[in-house]
């Protein structure tokens, strides 16, 4: 073979061996470096982002909190009880409800509004006012919404296959004050057979 051909092919069989013996071997390191790492974020933070971070989440006023003096959309869907507001509670509307068996009146309650002047949210409770005390396939509900339904929020109390009994109550909404707002609550009684057996007057809270 001539000289010059063997000068050619040598470097760059040296260089295939080369490649093929460093392959493997970065490979290797390379998995081995990420099986002791373990899985990795996407992003990366510093120290001091994730200090940062810490110091933000959550946050230190509680907003998300109902109770007494802390109120707003977040005591939406909550139990006046359990969260206290129900500690000023006061009794600001109601209307007569008729259960009927057939054209005979059966029972009469009373649909009531509570409001919690701390909280600044309302709920409805049901009170028998005369016949059996049971109301079979009822739902209380208080509402909050503007005078064109456009905005509508509801917490209801019952089923169609359950019973309310005088006493019971619904989970609260929050509703701000004054009427600039232009949302008003009331509290409705109704039936899933007889449809709405009645309701309370609509009413807001003034700042």
């Amino acid at each position: 073979m001539p000289q010059h051909w063997i000068r050619a092919i040598v470097p760059a069989l040296a260089a295939v061996v080369a490649c093929a013996l460093w392959t493997p071997a970065a490979q290797a390191a390379t998995t081995s470096h990420l099986a002791a790492a373990g899985p990795r974020p996407t992003a990366s933070l510093s120290a001091g982002a994730l200090s940062a971070a810490a110091h933000h989440s959550p946050p230190r006023d509680n907003w998300w909190y109902c109770g007494p003096g802390q109120g707003g959309y977040q005591c939406d869907n909550t139990d006046p009880y359990a969260t206290n507001c129900a500690s000023s509670r006061i009794y600001v509307a109601s209307g007569d409800a008729n259960l009927y068996r057939g054209s005979v009146v059966v029972s009469v309650w009373q649909v009531q509004l509570w409001y919690s002047t701390s909280c600044g949210t309302i709920w409805s409770r049901l009170q028998l006012l005369r016949g059996p005390n049971a109301c079979g396939s009822c739902v209380l509900e208080v509402v909050r919404h503007n005078y064109d339904s456009s905005v509508y929020d509801t917490s209801d109390e019952g089923s169609s296959g359950g019973t309310l009994y005088s006493g019971a109550w619904t989970n609260q909404l929050y509703l701000p004050c004054g009427y600039y707002q232009s949302l008003v609550g009331d509290a409705v009684l109704w039936h899933f057979y007889q449809g709405t057996l009645g309701y309370s007057n609509d009413w807001y809270p003034g700042c």
